[in-house]
C-alpha cells in the first residue's frame, strides 16, 4: 500500500511539475517574480538590432522591392544576436500577409498586407546564419484606418489617436496576431508589442490573452509588452522588459532580472526613432552596453533603413549605422 501511494505521489508530482513548466513556457500570472528560462538565449545574445520598416499608401509598393538578402548580409557581417523587425504600426498597411486581419477589417488580399511575405524570407535566411528573428507589432490596429478599427470591434474615437482597448477588439486583434505566430512558428523567437498603455485599459487579462496568441506557433517564443517610457516590470505576462527607452547611457542594472523580467531596453542609435544619424561616439555605446550586458541584460537598438529605390536597396540599414553596431559587437566581445 506504502509502495502505491508513493507512486501515485510521484505521479502527480511529476504532472505538476510538467504543467508548470507547460503554463510557465507561457507566462505566470501566478507568480510575479517567476523567471522564464526561454530568455537565456536572449539575455546569452548581448545587443540586437531593430528597424522601423513601415509602409503606408504612399509607398506601399516598395515592399516588392525590399532586399532581403542584403539586409541579412549587413546583420551578419555586424554579428549581431538577433534582429526585430516590424510587421505594421498606425497606418494600416502591413509588411506580411494575413488573410485573418482581411477578412475582421474588410480588405481583399494584397490592399493592407502584402502578398509578399518579408517576415518568411527574413525568418528562413537570418536562421541559415545563426540569427535569432523577433517581430514587432502593436496591441491594437492601427490608429489611422477607422475602417478597420470600427470592423474589429475597436472604439471610433479618438481619431488618430491610441483609443480603449474592448473586449471585442482585444480578442480579435489576438486572432490576427494567432495567425502570425502559427504562420511564422519556430522561425520567430520573440514578440515586441507596443502601445501597452494604462490609459488604454490594457491590462494583465489583456496580456495574457495576447502572450497565448504569440506563442501559439512556438511554445518558448518571448514576449513583452510596452508600457510606455521605462525600465521596469509591466506585467506578468511578459518575459522580458520592453525597456524604451530615450536617454540610455545612465541607465544600471544590478542584475538579469527585474521582478522576474529580463532585463531588456530598447534604444535608438540616431536622434530619434529611424533616423541616419550617430547621436553617440563608439566609445560611448561600448562603455554603457558592457556595464549592462555584463549583468545579464540586453541591448536593442533601432537603425535607419532606405526607403527610396532610387538612393539604394530598399531595406537596407544606413551604412554608418550598422558600422558602428558591428563596431560595437566587436569590442563588447560577443
Amino acid at each position: 500500500m506504502k509502495q502505491k501511494i508513493s507512486f501515485i505521489l510521484i505521479c502527480l508530482l511529476l504532472s505538476s511539475l510538467y504543467l508548470y513548466a507547460e503554463i510557465g513556457n507561457s507566462f505566470s500570472p501566478q507568480n510575479s517574480t517567476w523567471k522564464n528560462p526561454a530568455t537565456e538565449w536572449f539575455s546569452k545574445a548581448k545587443i540586437g538590432a531593430f528597424t522601423h520598416f513601415l509602409c503606408d499608401k504612399n509607398n506601399f509598393n516598395t515592399i516588392n522591392q525590399f532586399d532581403v538578402e542584403g539586409l541579412v548580409e549587413q546583420l551578419s557581417n555586424a554579428k549581431v544576436g538577433y534582429f526585430i523587425f516590424t510587421l505594421g504600426q498606425n497606418s494600416g498597411y502591413y509588411n506580411a500577409p494575413n488573410p485573418v486581419y482581411d477578412k475582421l477589417a474588410g480588405y481583399k488580399a494584397g490592399e493592407r498586407c502584402s502578398k509578399r511575405d518579408i517576415p518568411m524570407e527574413l525568418g528562413k535566411a537570418l536562421k541559415k546564419k545563426g540569427i535569432r528573428f523577433m517581430l514587432y507589432l502593436p496591441c491594437q490596429t492601427p490608429d489611422q484606418d477607422l475602417k478597420a478599427i470600427k470592423n474589429m470591434g475597436f472604439p471610433a474615437e479618438p481619431i488618430n489617436k491610441d483609443r480603449e482597448m474592448t473586449q471585442q477588439g482585444t480578442k480579435n486583434w489576438a486572432k490576427v496576431i494567432a495567425y502570425w505566430s502559427k504562420h511564422y512558428g519556430k522561425l520567430v523567437s520573440g514578440w515586441w508589442f507596443d502601445g501597452g498603455y494604462q490609459w488604454c485599459r490594457f491590462d494583465a487579462d489583456i496580456a495574457i490573452l495576447y502572450a497565448k496568441a504569440a506563442k501559439a506557433g512556438n511554445k518558448n517564443s518571448i514576449v513583452t509588452f510596452n508600457p510606455g517610457v521605462s525600465l521596469k516590470r509591466a506585467t506578468s505576462a511578459e518575459d522580458y522588459t520592453a525597456g524604451e527607452i530615450n536617454d540610455p547611457l545612465t541607465e544600471k542594472i544590478s542584475d538579469r532580472w527585474i521582478k522576474g523580467s529580463q532585463a531588456h531596453i530598447l534604444t535608438y542609435m540616431g536622434d530619434t526613432w529611424g533616423r541616419h544619424n550617430l547621436r553617440f561616439e563608439d566609445n560611448d555605446w561600448i562603455t554603457w552596453i558592457k556595464g549592462f550586458t555584463s549583468k545579464g541584460g540586453v541591448v536593442s537598438i533601432d537603425m535607419g533603413v532606405n526607403y527610396d529605390p532610387e538612393k539604394g536597396p530598399v531595406g537596407l540599414i544606413e551604412k554608418s549605422q550598422i558600422e558602428q553596431m558591428r563596431h560595437i559587437i566587436e569590442m563588447i566581445g560577443q
